[in-house]
This record gives structure tokens, sequence and C-alpha cells, in this order.
């Protein structure tokens, strides 16, 4: 079993070169669209999760949920414009993202986001980097 490291602080810079390295593009995982939703409300909380492998970002999802909620919200992952999580393209692309979806249910544990996780894609599905 491969060991992971998970980054819940990526920084802005290691965000986007692995998103500009995906060849479908992700409007919503990107780095900026999170910080356009925060500007939203003061509640709002967005969430990044970086997987990596060795040192080497191999995915990576964003979520977001609303602190002031009176039931402490749902933690979402939008979907419509270019699915989340992305991950490299290989053949442990499906345990990565299982990986990703873990941590981000682990976060809503830890911060109290009582509803969880929910993906709002139509079509729900992964993007994978060439």
């Amino acid at each position: 079993m491969l060991e992971y490291e998970i980054d819940y602080c990526p920084s802005r810079e290691e965000w986007r070169s692995f998103l500009e390295e995906h060849d479908r593009g992700n409007l919503q995982q990107s780095f900026e669209f999170g910080e356009i939703y925060e500007t939203l409300g003061s509640n709002i909380k967005i969430v990044r999760v970086l997987l990596k492998e060795h040192e080497r970002p191999v995915g990576l999802v964003q979520g977001y949920y609303d602190r002031g909620s009176i039931m402490g919200g749902t933690l979402y992952v939008e979907g419509h414009h270019g699915t989340g999580p992305v991950v490299t393209d290989g053949q442990d692309k499906e345990q990565v993202f299982r990986r990703l979806v873990l941590a981000l249910e682990n976060y809503a544990v830890k911060h109290r986001v009582p509803e969880g996780l929910s993906f709002t894609s139509l079509k729900w599905r992964m993007c994978c980097k060439a």
C-alpha cells in the first residue's frame, strides 16, 4: 500500500502548477475559484486537500462549507464545470481518488460539519491527468 502525505494548506503555486499540468482544465477546482467563493460570505470556509506521494502532488480536491449554518452545513465539492477530485493518471488513480475523498470526510468530522460531504455534479466522475 502506498503512503500518501495529505496537505490541508497547499500553496497557491503548488496548487496551480498541478492543475496547469491537467489538460482538461478545472475551473471549480482552481485556487482562484475558492478565493472568489470566500468573498460570498464571511462564514464560507474553503477546504483544499493536496495529496502527495514522495513529495510529488498526485491529486487534489477543493470544497467549501458555510460555518455560519445553524447545523454546521455540508461540505460541498462543485463539479458542474470540471469535476473534482483531480488526480494523475496512473494505475493507482482510484486509490488516490479514494484517499482524497477520505481526507475530506475526515476534515468534515474533525471540524464538525455534521452533514458531511456532498458532490454536486450531475454526472460525477474523476478527472485524470494524462
